[in-house]
């Protein structure tokens, strides 16, 4: 019975990894911008000045 050898499938399952790994883009992830709304901020304000 043959046997296949494993070492070539290897390293070509290595050779793809790092070729995928260096010409795929790497995005740096930007910082969440949310808009509150005034009627929110205005509420949060009173609610520290009540607190307080």
């Amino acid at each position: 019975m043959t046997r296949i050898s494993l070492t070539p499938i290897i390293d070509v399952v290595f050779i793809l990894l790092i070729f995928f790994m260096l010409a795929s883009n790497f995005n740096k992830v930007g910082e969440l911008k949310m808009g509150l709304s005034k009627n929110l901020v205005n509420h949060q304000m009173k609610t520290l000045s009540l607190l307080s």
